[in-house]
């Protein structure tokens, strides 16, 4: 999994994560990838981030993987 380095002295940069294809993993499997945006509070601070998945929960469960338990994330919604 790749994932973007998304703070920089403590700001959210608003940098996109993302994930490989399973095609490029499994070749007999199509993936289906999407462009979702998250509103997040990270250090008390409310930022909005875009990431690449393949639904709203794998969205949420990419930034948290990436900040841990400081990050809220307050909503996701797709923008593609």
């Amino acid at each position: 999994m790749r994932l973007s380095t998304l703070l920089y002295a403590g700001l959210l940069l608003g940098t996109t994560l993302s994930i490989p294809s399973a095609s490029a993993a499994s070749p007999g499997i199509i993936a289906i990838s999407h462009t979702y945006e998250a509103k997040i509070r990270l250090n008390g601070k409310v930022s909005h981030t875009q990431i690449q998945a393949s639904d709203a929960g794998q969205a949420k469960k990419l930034v948290q993987a990436q900040f841990g338990p400081s990050v809220i994330v307050l909503s996701v919604k797709k923008v593609d």
